[in-house]
């Protein structure tokens, strides 16, 4: 890892013990309106195949996965994917959580139906990498 990326990973592993805890007592208002938002965005019935990349705290990838649908919620910080699976528990959903880093995740072709992020292109160092790997 790069000495950049090293500083990124430091960050979001020091963050992630308060991040979105000024929200967390409206967390299921906040996971109703992604749902909301996403249905319009989806624009099917079907179950789909999703990744958010980027997950944090995972709040976008549980509202997937209280939707029905398969997630995989990817974050370098495994503090942040910690946080993410109490947050899964606590809400009952099942999503998979994996380790990864947004400019190298190896996402294959007809993997993942839908590629989602929410908050990551300006934590990159390089977000062009990531935007062609979901392309």
């Amino acid at each position: 890892m790069t000495e950049n990326k090293d500083k990124i990973l430091e960050y979001w592993d020091f963050r992630s013990s308060d991040y979105h805890t000024e929200y967390a007592h409206c967390m299921d208002e906040e996971i109703d309106l992604w749902k909301s938002i996403l249905s319009e965005i989806l624009l099917t019935d079907k179950k789909v195949r999703a990744v958010e990349v980027g997950t944090g705290h995972g709040i976008l990838a549980i509202s997937l996965a209280a939707m029905g649908h398969d997630v995989t919620g990817v974050d370098l910080s495994e503090c942040m994917l910690e946080k993410a699976a109490a947050n899964a528990r606590e809400k009952e959903a099942n999503i998979l959580l994996v380790q990864g880093d947004a400019e190298e995740i190896p996402l294959k072709d007809g993997e993942y139906d839908f590629v989602f992020s929410k908050y990551l292109l300006w934590t990159l160092p390089q977000p062009d990498k990531f935007l062609l790997l979901t392309y």
